[in-house]
C-alpha cells in the first residue's frame, strides 16, 4: 500500500540518490541499471508509473558539461598520440554518464514522487 503522507522534496530526492525508495526509504529504487520497479517491495509504492522518459539523460548531460569540456580541452591540448587520447577520452567520457545516470534518473524519480506526479501524463 502505497504511503499516504506525502514525502517532502529534499527527503524523497535524499532517499533516491541512494538508490532506494523516495516513499518509505527502505526498498530498493531498481530492478536493474535503469529499470525502476513497479512497485516497492516495503511500501508498495507504484514507482514504475512516475514518468522518466528523456529528462534524466538530458540533466547528466547538463550536468556533466563542464567535465566533458575539460575532458575535450585536455585530450586537444596532450602531446600524446590521438590512438591513446582518444580512447581514453572516450572511456572516461562514457564512464562519467554511466555513473552519474543512474542517480540522476533515481532523483528525478524521487522529485517527481514526491510532487505526486504519477501516470503516464505528465501534467
Amino acid at each position: 500500500m502505497p504511503e499516504t503522507a506525502p514525502t517532502p522534496p529534499r527527503t524523497a530526492l535524499v532517499r533516491g540518490l541512494a538508490l532506494k525508495c523516495p516513499a518509505c526509504g527502505k526498498g530498493a529504487l531498481y530492478r536493474a541499471y535503469l529499470k525502476p520497479v513497479d512497485v516497492c517491495a516495503c511500501c508498495g509504492a507504484p514507482l514504475g508509473q512516475v514518468p522518466s522518459e528523456d529528462g534524466p539523460a538530458w540533466l547528466t548531460v547538463l550536468m556533466l558539461a563542464p567535465f566533458l569540456v575539460a575532458v575535450t580541452f585536455f585530450v586537444s591540448m596532450s602531446d600524446l598520440p590521438l590512438w591513446i587520447t582518444l580512447p581514453g577520452a572516450a572511456i572516461t567520457v562514457t564512464g562519467a554518464v554511466m555513473l552519474a545516470l543512474p542517480r540522476v534518473k533515481a532523483g528525478w524519480i524521487a522529485v517527481l514522487w514526491s510532487m505526486g506526479k504519477i501516470g503516464s501524463s505528465q501534467e
